[in-house]
């Protein structure tokens, strides 16, 4: 089976921060999902960021503010062609992670982010811990 037919059965939901261009990908979204969209975001950035050794004091702090996050559709070209590269990164990994038994598979994620950004000479995950203060 080819790697993107398996990515392609399911409703996938990739969630970027704008500046350092951070992301984690949700696998097998459903409509139910939705309906609770903003604990799952909140839970599944907590598992995130964790997994990136951020401490639990930095992590509350901006969760705290996650009441002023906005979500929307990106119509920023270079940040639609980060994550554009970050799909096609996902496909490529995502063959060792088969099957799926979770919607949040943070160890990909991690991968995902210590790939270099060329537009910011830059790897989300490092940028992520800077606006941390890490």
């Amino acid at each position: 089976m080819p790697m993107y037919s398996a990515m392609a059965k399911k409703n996938n939901l990739i969630i970027m921060n704008n500046k350092t261009r951070y992301c984690f990908v949700l696998f097998g979204i459903k409509k139910e999902h939705f309906k609770n969209f903003k604990q799952l975001f909140v839970k599944s950035l907590i598992d995130n960021l964790q997994a990136e050794g951020i401490p639990d004091s930095k992590i509350n702090e901006y969760v705290d503010k996650a009441n002023k996050m906005k979500f929307t559709k990106t119509y920023d070209r270079s940040v639609l062609g980060s994550m554009t590269d970050m799909v096609k990164m996902t496909e490529f990994l995502i063959e060792n992670y088969l099957p799926m038994r979770e919607m949040n598979i943070l160890d990909l994620n991690k991968k995902n982010n210590h790939s270099p950004i060329v537009k910011l000479k830059n790897f989300p995950d490092r940028l992520m811990k800077e606006a941390f203060g890490i």
